[in-house]
């Protein structure tokens, strides 16, 4: 079947209580009046109310991150080949190109339109693995990728070409980048900026099931499960755990009888899998979390804290791994925080607990409070720790008080920086600055992490 047919048709069987909106999320490149899509993704998102649509517009480069109604997006797909123009936030945009299979050899497909560049292997690899590409969107359902190669024109690529590292004008109300360059890898989540250039994306969901969260505590771990075509008695969930006394065990849940995993011991590690009992051998959906190195696959498990845990944390003091703030209001309380979101990326990762005193008190956060912490916090991440680290904001109760956690992974690209102030690292619950040694191997460890990424054959 024709790939666009084939993504309309699915689009159209997809068309769910789910699906109202489609997230968009792109580059374009303005060329002889009209908007070439550098990268464009089309990404399904539950949680329409926790993301703002933002547009920048930089002239010749323009950032968007928008909703669409999928009837909008099904006008765009059948553009797509015909070359017709269409309007997205306004802007013209004339997206003329082909779909592709991502299994298809790329010698053919290159000799086929002319020596197009084929995708790269790093990002077939990222294809096939949809549950992880990107981290941040996609682990709200499982996803079938769909690609579309934007034929653009080498005049139109030439002047890209040239922008690529030309400064960006400065404009009141938007951000200031030193290049076009810098701006790309900033829009885009770090697995989107790896796509090859004039990449169209389509995600579309599998709703037969999905795991909606996993609510855990010190003798367990809650599944919760959403389905639609199966039903409950069709599930099979099979898990592994490891404990942080080394021991691990694997078995399976029988989601008829009970959705708890009953554990023996403090969890180091946690991967459970649901699958259909009409085909076992297919992964529907799955979650990954390793507390002690806090992977990345983290900001995919979506857990809902229990009081206990919380609990737990907090009455054990601040450690390597936690932190208290009372507040979010001073210079100094800021330069504190993003000290310690620098040291715990660059060390075991970590939780920032804001609403808790030094002592382990909870104080507590009214909602106007929680409010400006939850806008505030992402964007001071964003815009003073360099590398970006992944990080994960979370609202709690504990005794009968607000406090928010900021939950910070252990970088994948140490050393992290805290831009004009320096590499901070953690040292018992004390964040200081690293010394010239500890920063030779920080890097030794990039360089032992980037070796390890390409040995497995990326």
């Amino acid at each position: 079947m024709d790939k666009k047919e084939e993504l309309l048709r699915v689009l159209n069987a997809k068309k769910h209580q789910y699906l109202k909106k489609i997230l968009l999320k792109g580059i374009f490149i303005l060329f002889e009046g009209c908007y070439c899509p550098l990268k464009l993704f089309f990404l399904p998102v539950k949680d329409v109310e926790s993301i703002k649509s933002k547009k920048l517009d930089y002239g010749d480069l323009l950032l968007i991150e928008d909703f669409i109604d999928v009837e909008i997006l099904e006008e765009f797909i059948n553009s797509l080949r015909e070359g017709t123009e269409f309007k997205i936030s306004s802007h013209k945009i004339k997206p003329k190109g082909y779909f592709r299979d991502i299994e298809e050899d790329s010698n053919k497909i290159s000799q086929q339109y002319g020596g197009y560049s084929p995708l790269s292997n790093f990002e077939r690899k990222l294809l096939k693995e949809t549950r992880s590409f990107p981290k941040s969107r996609l682990r709200q359902w499982p996803s079938k990728t769909y690609l579309f190669k934007f034929q653009v024109e080498n005049n139109c690529n030439n002047a890209y070409i040239r922008k690529l590292w030309e400064s960006l004008p400065l404009k009141e109300g938007l951000p200031v980048f030193p290049e076009c360059h810098a701006a790309v890898n900033w829009w885009l989540d770090k697995e989107l900026s790896y796509l090859t250039d004039w990449t169209i994306a389509f995600y579309l969901p599998d709703f037969s099931a999905r795991i909606k969260n996993v609510k855990f505590a010190k003798n367990g771990f809650i599944i919760d499960a959403d389905t639609d075509i199966l039903t409950v008695s069709d599930l099979g969930a099979k898990y592994f755990i490891e404990y942080e006394n080394n021991p691990q065990e694997t078995a399976e849940l029988d989601f008829s009888k009970t959705n708890k995993i009953h554990t023996k011991d403090k969890v180091g590690r946690v991967y459970i899998v649901i699958y259909s009992k009409r085909n076992p051998s297919v992964r529907i959906d799955y979650r990954d979390y390793n507390w002690k190195h806090l992977y990345e696959d983290r900001e995919g498990f979506d857990v809902e804290y229990e009081e206990e845990d919380i609990d737990y944390w907090v009455t054990s003091g601040e450690s390597e791994e936690i932190e208290f703030k009372l507040e979010m209001e001073s210079d100094k309380d800021k330069k504190e925080f993003l000290e310690t979101v620098c040291s715990f990326s660059n060390s075991l990762g970590g939780r920032i607990f804001i609403g808790i005193d030094n002592n382990g008190n909870p104080k507590g956060l009214d909602e106007m409070q929680i409010e400006k912490y939850q806008k505030k916090i992402p964007d001071l991440i964003r815009n003073w720790i360099e590398p970006q680290v992944q990080s994960k904001i979370d609202v709690t109760e504990l005794r009968q008080k607000k406090v928010i956690m900021a939950s910070i992974n252990k970088g994948s690209q140490p050393p992290y920086n805290y831009r004009d102030h320096g590499f901070y690292i953690r040292t018992g619950s004390t964040d200081r600055i690293a010394t010239r040694d500890e920063l030779l191997s920080l890097i030794a460890e990039k360089s032992k992490l980037v070796t390890e990424f390409f040995d497995k054959g990326v």
